[in-house]
């Protein structure tokens, strides 16, 4: 959906496609600029760089939902991918990202999708 993030009122982006994440959850404060950040969708699922978190990755899960990459990885997938393009995870149970929280009208079957999608009447 979106390859990094303007700077703070400008139309420049960020250097290396960084975009500021923030939480304010107890016990889970943080604020950071993370380098090589692809939005997947509007509730703000991304896949990024996430050096902090290098020896959990590909080993078990600890992230808060994005998907984290090492540095290298996370910069050939951002140079490499285009908004739009369709990104699938492997062996995690078939569960789908809803088609409205984002561009994912492939989460749709065909039948629905000719049929005018999920929004009643839409045809």
């Amino acid at each position: 959906m979106q390859k990094g993030e303007n700077l703070p009122g400008s139309a420049k982006f960020r250097p290396e496609g960084a975009v500021r994440m923030h939480s304010n959850e107890p016990g889970n404060t943080y604020d950071l600029l993370v380098p090589w950040s692809l939005r997947l969708t509007n509730s703000g699922e991304y896949a990024h760089a996430a050096s902090w978190n290098g020896g959990n990755i590909g080993v078990r899960s600890t992230s808060h939902g994005c998907t984290n990459l090492n540095v290298a990885d996370a910069k050939w997938f951002y140079t490499f991918s285009r908004i739009g393009d369709v990104l699938t995870y492997a062996n995690t149970g078939g569960q789908k990202m809803p088609s409205w929280d984002g561009y994912g009208d492939w989460n749709l079957a065909w039948g629905v999708w000719r049929a005018g999608g999920v929004v009643p009447g839409s045809r």
